[in-house]
């Protein structure tokens, strides 16, 4: 069988070129990067933060950067809590890490200490492969460096979606990915660790040839491991996995399932935008799937400690309002307190009053330092008519909502105005609004703060915007 090939950084710090001047809430600066030079035809997507005090830093698609340095994963710094925003060209790449290919995920080890990591082009002996490259900041995330990755030994095989996780005790870091292999098995999600100090290791969590996508992994207190991800049986009916390890990520135990998306669930997706889309997509023409976000109670004492948390959208055919025979895409929340072994029935997580035909899409979660669970994602609804507005005035929307831990809806909120759903004009992909975004807590606080960043279509793309949410006291 094949394996991947491994590679580090010599000992030496990148400081890559930075925009002058702060942003308040759109992290990328289009201004200075004239987005107008294509009619808008650029998208930044796809954000992923984390927190650690004052700083914050929030890592994006971004197709603009691409062209200025060759790389699209991007990334923007805070000092001061998320008031203001130093935006950058883009993580540096040099003659080994020769581009940066986005799917961008942020994590803070408890020292402070962010990293990013990404997919990649990996260049060895003039011949470009498909990688998975860690970037690493000692600054506070000012700048990054890459200082280790993964590639492909096959030029046809190609990695994907690539999420991490930070032990909240070692700081031992956890990435996972989908590696898409040209020969059998044809779909293998890998684990990455790599120790604080700097030793590696890896393990297949989960192989199969009828399907796996969508992995992302997190940690306990206790240092176990965890990795959900999306699954198709032979028959091609997806559901949503976990698998544990107390090792460290040398070994998995067994696979156990979250949620079957069959029967009263189905996969998110609307017949005639998915023919048009070429793929899953919904009313409108935006691309989707079932791809879960995973969140563990890393506190060490309290109501919900230690419970682990998982959001996931999915197409509800008996939702109540007249849904049409394919349903309406609904946000869902399931929880386990056994350690991953057995999961509480789904529970949308959204409301739908009677004659909504709206489609809530991408969820991801998050739990802040009371324990509290928080959940962003999108809301895609009819609107009264805007002038200039397209797609037959389907009008998007970021909201969050918080629960307790037995998930009792505790309040929501909308992160900003309605914004059209602006999709099928980018040349990287057709009918794209990335796959995830993002919510955070502060991971050196014990606060009941959350901090939201999200694709925002508002000034005719989608651009990163960012949102603190404080809970209004009575």
């Amino acid at each position: 069988m094949k394996t991947i090939r491994d590679f580090r950084a010599q000992e030496m710090q990148i400081t890559p070129a930075t925009i002058a001047g702060t942003l308040k809430k759109t992290l990328n600066d289009r201004a200075s990067w004239n987005e107008d030079r294509w009619n808008n035809y650029v998208t930044q997507s796809e954000a992923s933060s984390a927190v650690s005090g004052s700083h914050v830093v929030v890592g994006w698609n971004d197709f603009e950067t691409l062209w200025y340095a060759n790389s699209i994963t991007n990334w923007a710094v805070s000092h001061d809590g998320g008031k203001t925003f130093a935006a950058n060209l883009g993580l540096p790449v040099d003659s080994i890490v020769t581009e940066t290919w986005g799917d961008p995920a942020v994590a803070v080890a408890p020292d402070g200490t962010f990293y990013i990591a990404t997919l990649a082009q990996v260049t060895q002996a003039a011949v470009n492969y498909s990688g998975v490259v860690l970037y690493r900041s000692t600054d506070n995330g000012d700048t990054f460096n890459w200082v280790q990755g993964y590639y492909a030994v096959d030029t046809a095989d190609f990695y994907d979606k690539e999420l991490i996780a930070v032990d909240p005790v070692s700081g031992t870091v956890y990435v996972t990915w989908t590696w898409f292999n040209n020969a059998s098995p044809l779909y293998t999600i890998f684990s990455w660790t790599r120790t604080a100090g700097g030793s590696s290791s890896t393990s297949i969590v989960a192989q199969n040839d009828t399907g796996l996508q969508g992995s992302i992994p997190a940690v306990d207190r206790s240092g176990n491991v965890y990795v959900a991800y999306e699954s198709w049986d032979g028959g091609g009916v997806p559901s949503i996995k976990i698998k544990k390890s107390a090792t460290s990520g040398a070994s998995w135990d067994t696979e156990r399932n979250v949620a079957t998306l069959s029967g009263t669930l189905g996969e998110a997706l609307h017949p005639e935008a998915s023919a048009f889309c070429g793929r899953n997509a919904l009313k409108g023409n935006i691309r989707v799937n079932e791809f879960p976000s995973l969140a563990i109670d890393t506190r060490a004492s309290g109501a919900g400690a230690g419970n682990l948390y998982v959001a996931f959208n999915a197409s509800n055919s008996f939702s109540s309002g007249g849904c049409p025979s394919w349903g309406c895409i609904d946000v869902f929340l399931t929880r386990s307190i056994d350690g991953g072994t057995t999961w509480s029935a789904p529970l949308k997580a959204n409301a739908r009053k009677a004659g909504d035909l709206s489609d809530k899409f991408m969820p991801w979660v998050a739990v802040n330092g009371k324990g509290k669970v928080g959940l962003l994602y999108y809301d895609k609804a009819k609107t009264p008519y805007v002038a200039g507005a397209s797609n037959d005035n389907w009008f998007m929307s970021a909201n969050v909502r918080r629960f307790s831990p037995s998930l009792t809806l505790i309040d929501s909120t909308k992160l900003g105005k309605e914004f059209p759903t602006v999709t099928n004009h980018d040349w990287t992909s057709a009918c794209y609004m990335g796959d995830y975004n993002s919510i955070t807590n502060n991971k050196s606080k014990n606060d009941d703060i959350f901090y939201a960043a999200w694709g925002d279509n508002r000034y005719g793309d989608p651009d990163i915007q960012f949102s603190k949410i404080v809970p209004v006291l009575p």
